[in-house]
């Protein structure tokens, strides 16, 4: 039996939906984080905040007075915002992990399952969250979650990496590669494939996970 469950895949590919709509079918207490994006009036994203698992189903509605705006200066009042788009790209912000990321992962004390959704990206770039994030596979309670695909690491690191100098030119590169390696080897977890072509496969491996863990 798994300990952890991660999905990986391409962006925008069902990964977390199908995990959603799994969750519904079990009656579990859930711990920890999920993605959630902003939307402009044109439907574009424009920014991603970290939110509860229980508010983690629809889109929000992208506010610059609240969520930020890079362009014009203003300072993000949500302090789940970790991505934020402006004429330049998207800036990270990974002081979003310490001030919200490790709270969420902090509340859990009696849930049944925590969630991750997602990781393996800039929340790696951050010492705190990443030491916090370890210590909670490796504690007791089982994570479900997605974990961002190599390529995707890399167009981050690309984007929104690490400081400058050699010792950091591909960090979250080599962090993404250290999580999937512990998640397996370390913490007791798997890792599963998943694209449009072999979603039933996937919806069956995370039932008979949720199954497993609502048995224990």
């Amino acid at each position: 039996m798994a300990k952890h469950l991660f999905l990986e895949g391409p962006i925008q590919s069902g990964k977390s939906t199908l995990i959603k709509n799994c969750l519904q079918e079990f009656g579990v207490t859930l711990g920890g984080f999920s993605c959630k994006r902003y939307l402009d009036e044109n439907g574009s994203i424009r920014a991603f905040g970290l939110v509860s698992p229980t508010d983690f189903d629809v889109d929000g509605v992208y506010d610059p007075q609240i969520h930020g705006d890079p362009d014009n200066g203003i300072p993000s009042k949500d302090p789940g915002i970790f991505l934020i788009k402006g004429s330049a790209g998207m800036k990270a912000d990974t002081d979003a992990f310490i001030r919200a990321g490790i709270r969420l992962l902090d509340e859990p004390k009696h849930a049944d399952l925590i969630l991750m959704d997602e990781i393996g990206g800039v929340e790696l770039m951050s010492d705190e969250f990443h030491e916090k994030l370890y210590e909670i596979l490796a504690g007791d309670i089982p994570c479900i979650g997605v974990l961002k695909q190599q390529t995707h690491a890399k167009v981050m690191q690309k984007h929104h990496g690490g400081e400058p100098g050699p010792e950091k030119a591909d960090g979250i590169i080599r962090a993404n590669e250290q999580l999937r390696k512990d998640i397996v080897g370390k913490y007791g977890g798997i890792i599963v494939p998943f694209d449009r072509d072999s979603i039933e496969d996937a919806r069956q491996t995370v039932m008979q996970f949720l199954k497993e863990k609502a048995s224990v």
